[in-house]
Parts: structure tokens; C-alpha cells; sequence
């Protein structure tokens, strides 16, 4: 059996926002099993409770991190993005 994630960053409420991103992820029980165990514990490690691209890439007026990665340094940032994607 297959396991399937797909996600979608939606539009702003913005009319000039004109870009979607729609992704998705398919894997077999087992291997997907292990793929949440392993996002779990990275997660848990940087201190987050959940990931939303749309918030990890947004900035503030001076181009730092805002929301639950505000005060994070940017090589700080760069090792939990790089931590997701590896998995």
C-alpha cells in the first residue's frame, strides 16, 4: 500500500500574488513510517513543533527570520533547512 502527502502554498489574499507551489510525496507504509519517525526527531531537535515553508522563508522589514524562527542566526537556519531536505 501507498502513502501519499501532497500540500499546496496557496495563493495570498493579495491579487498580485500570483504563484502556487503544489508538491506531494509518496512512499510505501514502511518507508514513510520512517520518514515521519525521522522528521519528528528533527523537528524536536530545532524545537518546532511543525513546518510551514511559508513561514520559514518569510522575512521582516529588515530581512530577518519572524515567527518561531525569528532570532534564529541564518547558518542556523541553513542546518534545519538542509537537515529536511536530507531526509
Amino acid at each position: 500500500m501507498l502513502k501519499c502527502y501532497m500540500d499546496e502554498s496557496g495563493l495570498g489574499k493579495q491579487v498580485s500574488d500570483i504563484i502556487c507551489c503544489i508538491a506531494g510525496f509518496q512512499g510505501r507504509n514502511p518507508l514513510w513510517i520512517s520518514f515521519e519517525e525521522e522528521w519528528a526527531r528533527t523537528l524536536e531537535q530545532y524545537g518546532i513543533d511543525e513546518f510551514h515553508a511559508k513561514e520559514f522563508w518569510a522575512r521582516d522589514a529588515s530581512g530577518g527570520l519572524v515567527g518561531k524562527y525569528r532570532g534564529w542566526t541564518f547558518d542556523h537556519a541553513n542546518s534545519f533547512i538542509s537537515d529536511l531536505v536530507r531526509i
